[in-house]
């Protein structure tokens, strides 16, 4: 786990903490939990070879034959409630992660100041911020929504693939032991402003959530996409971490061409800072405008 300023990166080129916007009367934080580079593996996408995307990569100005990533976890003020989408890794991060919570206190947030957490999908970079080392919660007196599909899928089903064992493990062992484990479901309200929106794929019960409030309607995301110059500018490459790499691109065809329809506000985990912005057409697949950070 990491504390201190974030560095300077490919995906946080101004080394933010975080950021801020206001839309009519919803508030949204974008906070950076970390990033992690790794190294091109020829793995990383099913239907493209690495060369290609080592083209992208320089394309984009990133460190040749590394794989750049980040995290960025939305929080947003809306109906009186402080609701934080998805937790990081937490103590389960790599030396450049785990910048959560110090990076909420930057922000002028106060985890005792939240009122619920609402998850996107069981990935660990997005739930393993809930426990400690030794699987105790992080947030045992919050409510925490998680996607009905998406938790029976991880605590009962036997398709669990043979390289998420360790992972459906650790669900079995933590989330079911929680009283305070709410699950939702596909197109519901979620709390007063929150809607479910289906976006599977990606995992077994990924879910997106649209806020709204008046005119103003920001979707969070999570998953759908990777960096943008990814699987958002080619959204048919198959990425290795989606678990059904098919219905993970129709999800994506389906949910960037609605935000891109629409003009709705949407926030990507993956997006770097400040991971929030306006998803447009390009002459193939979608780019991202992001939004100026002040």
């Amino acid at each position: 786990m990491t504390s201190g300023s974030p560095e300077q990166g490919p995906l946080n080129r101004e080394g933010r903490a975080f950021a801020r916007f206001s839309f009519e009367d919803i508030e949204v934080f974008q906070i950076f939990e970390g990033s992690v580079s790794r190294e091109l593996d020829a793995a990383f996408f099913s239907n493209v070879s690495a060369e290609t995307v080592e083209t992208v990569l320089q394309a984009n100005g990133f460190p040749p034959g590394r794989i750049p990533n980040s995290y960025t976890v939305t929080i947003a003020r809306i109906g009186g409630s402080l609701v934080m989408f998805d937790a990081g890794l937490g103590e389960h991060g790599r030396p450049k992660s785990g910048q959560l919570l110090a990076n909420m206190k930057a922000a002028g947030l106060d985890p005792s100041g939240l009122s619920a957490i609402v998850v996107t999908h069981f990935h660990p970079d997005h739930i393993f911020g809930l426990m400690t080392a030794n699987d105790e919660q992080v947030y045992p007196d919050l409510p925490i929504y998680v996607p009905a599909a998406e938790y029976d899928f991880w605590t009962r089903s036997d398709a669990i693939p043979r390289q998420r064992q360790a992972l459906a493990e650790r669900i079995r062992r933590t989330l079911p032991q929680w009283s305070n484990i709410v699950r939702y479901e596909n197109d519901a309200e979620i709390l007063p402003g929150l809607t479910a929106i289906a976006s599977h794929g990606h995992s077994a019960g990924h879910t997106s959530v649209l806020l709204s409030s008046g005119a103003a309607q920001i979707c969070v995301t999570g998953d759908v996409t990777n960096i943008p110059p990814f699987n958002m500018h080619h959204p048919q490459w198959y990425l290795a971490a989606d678990d059904d790499p098919q219905q993970a691109a129709s999800t994506r065809e389906r949910m960037l061409d609605w935000a891109a329809s629409d003009g709705v506000i949407c926030t990507g985990y993956h997006w770097g800072m400040p991971g929030i912005g306006r998803v447009v057409r390009r002459a193939a697949g979608y780019g991202l405008e992001a939004l100026e950070m002040t």
